[in-house]
């Protein structure tokens, strides 16, 4: 990722702690009452204390100073581990630095979040932060708050830094099984090799006459030599599947930020469903369906890859919710027809239940993945009250009632456990006879 600059201040100034402040004091006490009773001793005594803190000042890091931090990331278990280099240029006077890092949402610090490390000799200082992320989640970190301290801590500078934009990721293992899962049918589902063509390259069918545009690596000689004329060779190659996943990132109206989770949750499957289709060879497309749609093309390999990752990680839950026909128009205007559609939805309002219908109505064959609100509410709500058992059942109906309407139009699979796909993949195993005939993944 492209290195970007932090927002802390350019010129760093230091400034006074209260032990500065405080030795200040005890020196101007100590000279003032020197002075007054013409004692040398505390006249001496004030020296030190006056002069500590103004040569410690002195010795502050300027305005030239910046640091580089790089950060690498591991799975330590459940946990993510983040290791950090800081590179300080020029080098930095004698003293420690105060390292604070701001977890994001959805994410735990385990140990703290803040670091002391010393400024040796070594102009590399190194430091680690240990995470826990209790769902799904693909963010990128900002970069951290690095203050510079003196051995005696009387005062402090905030260092202007620059990073790199470390994403954390987690989403469910079970994604790495639908790709296999897909290609082991023979119905059209997704990342699935649907059918073949005649290409340059793949497995040898038969030889041709030799036609304008063919490479020489495609000629066969041996049969151009025996009939007198040049002749091809002709390839069958395997055409690889095509689905568009659509993120659905329209305001919901649920209490205490519930929407921006379940959007979190949505982009980090969203995230682990294209890398494994794309390493399938399938090609992917990416929606972010707000106010308004932003499209991300068809299209295989690194590049693709890449753009879908950027394109993930600024998606932000919009202010206003587009109609849902809005959506199934613009993949007309984007996409070829019959492309199957992957949406990931919370399904909260009862707009969203046309969702399927329109798509279909489009020529979009598609299937609804919708992460569960009632998980959130399970999570706040009061387990020993009276009334929280019947409250959280009645949630779960109204919500089964819901889906069962957009199951009239569409396979909808409900998310609950946010850290398993388990019901997507058990679901794939066995589609209904009508998600078959309609072709949809």
């Amino acid at each position: 990722m492209a290195a970007e600059p932090s927002y802390f201040p350019e010129s760093p100034r230091p400034s006074w702690r209260a032990r500065a402040l405080l030795l200040f004091g005890l020196g101007g006490t100590a000279l003032v009452a020197g002075l007054l009773l013409r004692n040398s001793d505390a006249i001496l005594l004030a020296t030190p204390l006056l002069l500590a803190p103004g040569s410690v000042f002195l010795l502050a890091p300027r305005s030239l100073t910046r640091i580089v931090v790089r950060g690498e990331l591991s799975e330590v278990e459940e946990d993510l581990e983040i290791a950090m280099t800081f590179e300080a240029t020029p080098p930095l006077p004698g003293g420690w630095l105060e390292v604070e890092i701001e977890p994001p949402e959805g994410v735990i610090a385990i140990d703290g979040v803040l670091r002391r490390v010393v400024v040796g000799q070594d102009p590399q200082l190194r430091t680690s932060f240990r995470l826990r992320p209790f769902r799904p989640l693909f963010v990128r970190l900002t970069t951290p708050k690095i203050r510079w301290r003196d051995p005696l801590g009387l005062s402090e500078v905030l260092l202007p830094t620059r990073g790199e934009g470390l994403s954390l990721e987690r989403y469910p293992p079970e994604v790495r099984r639908i790709p296999r899962l897909a290609i082991q049918r023979t119905t059209p589902l997704p990342g699935e090799l649907r059918s073949r063509r005649r290409a340059s390259q793949g497995d040898f069918v038969s030889v041709r006459n030799y036609a304008a545009g063919d490479t020489p690596r495609q000629i066969n000689w041996w049969a151009s030599a025996r009939r007198g004329e040049l002749s091809s060779n002709e390839y069958h190659a395997e055409r690889s599947g095509e689905m568009i996943i659509c993120v659905d990132a329209r305001p919901s109206g649920l209490p205490g930020g519930d929407d921006r989770h379940l959007l979190g949750v949505a982009r980090s499957a969203a995230l682990g469903l294209a890398r494994y289709l794309l390493k399938e060879k399938t090609r992917v497309g990416l929606v972010i369906f707000g106010e308004f749609v932003k499209i991300l093309p068809l299209g295989g390999g690194r590049v693709q890859r890449y753009a879908i990752e950027q394109t993930l990680q600024d998606a932000r839950l919009s202010e206003v919710a587009g109609p849902v026909e809005r959506l199934s128009i613009s993949l007309q205007r984007h996409f070829p027809i019959g492309t199957p559609v992957l949406l990931l939805t919370p399904m909260i309002d009862d707009e969203t239940v046309g969702a399927g219908y329109f798509l279909r109505r489009n020529g979009f064959p598609c299937m609804l993945l919708c992460p569960s609100p009632s998980t959130l509410e399970s999570e706040r709500m009061d387990h020993q009250a009276e009334d929280a058992d019947i409250t959280l059942r009645l949630v779960r109906l109204l919500r089964r009632r819901r889906l069962s309407e957009a199951w009239q139009s569409s396979p909808v699979v409900e998310w609950e456990d946010f850290s398993s796909l388990a019901s997507l993949v058990a679901f794939l195993r066995r589609p209904p006879a009508s998600m078959i005939r309609g072709g949809a993944a």
